[in-house]
């Protein structure tokens, strides 16, 4: 996603210096690429988000060692603590990053409309 938007600007700047643009395609193409810049921001948060943790961690395995668990009571354990709640963090983490995905996915093409209607406005009032 950043690297189409990286290219939709690199072609906007080009295109840029060889036209004479109205109002119209000043406003509505800059709301444009801030909507890109936007998308841009939103893929990286997703791709950076937190990182999932799957498995037992060095503090679950304190508490075991610390408590002296048997091997049929850290069964128990892990099957009625730990994983469920593993599994709902997960769920969590997953669920969040999906909506920064969904949502530069919007901006994005909110952004190819903003920029085409500017363009359609420019050569409406020529």
């Amino acid at each position: 996603m950043v690297q189409i938007n990286g290219i939709v600007i690199s072609i906007l700047v080009a295109g840029a210096s060889q036209i004479t643009f109205s109002r119209y395609i000043y406003i509505l193409t800059g709301l444009g690429v801030v909507s890109l810049f936007l998308s841009s921001f939103l893929a990286l948060r997703a791709y950076t988000s937190q990182s999932l943790s799957i498995g037992i961690s060095s503090e679950d395995i304190d508490r075991i060692n610390d408590n002296n668990l048997s091997e049929d009571q850290y069964l128990v354990w892990y099957l009625t603590k730990y994983y469920p709640d593993a599994v709902d963090e997960i769920k969590k983490k997953i669920e969040k990053r999906a909506d920064n995905v969904e949502y530069s996915i919007y901006t994005f093409f909110t952004g190819l409309l903003l920029i085409a209607a500017g363009v359609i406005m420019q050569f409406a009032t020529q």
